[in-house]
């Protein structure tokens, strides 16, 4: 799940609730690493800095509630939104934007009506999301200013 260019049923979204401390109390390890693309990403963290005031968002939680219930997210192959808040200007965003592509020409999306999990295109949302971890060295030194400022 993203944020941008999203849209849902209202039955759907009847589920959502934004709750961190919730969450924090009721999944296990398990259940965060496979929120996490099975450790590809940590999407965790903003639960985490929601509940301790650091940030205050709701794509998050959107995207726990639809993992709770066994959801999908529709994408399509071409992107239909251009995203301008990775430029420095944008709440929770800072000026690296690795989701800069050329927008689709396209009108409008065919929808095929057999909707399931396409596990190559799992799979290359997880090297996307790989593609931008920081080296170890970096994520510690990131760590260790944060626990000493």
């Amino acid at each position: 799940m993203n944020c941008w260019g999203w849209a849902t049923w209202k039955d759907r979204w009847n589920h959502f609730e934004k709750n961190p401390k919730n969450l924090i109390e009721s999944w296990d390890n398990d259940k965060i690493k496979k929120f996490n693309l099975d450790g590809d990403y940590d999407f965790w963290c903003q639960v985490t800095a929601n509940e301790n005031g650091k940030i205050n968002t709701w794509a998050v939680f959107w995207y726990a509630t639809i993992f709770n219930n066994n959801g999908l997210c529709l994408n399509p192959t071409e992107s239909l939104v251009d995203n301008i808040g990775n430029d420095g200007s944008g709440q929770n965003c800072g000026s690296f934007d690795p989701y800069k592509i050329q927008l689709s020409l396209k009108s409008s999306i065919d929808l095929n009506e057999n909707v399931e999990i396409n596990l190559e295109a799992v799979n290359r949302v997880k090297a996307f999301y790989r593609s931008l971890k920081l080296p170890f060295y970096l994520r510690v030194f990131n760590k260790l200013k944060r626990v000493l400022i």
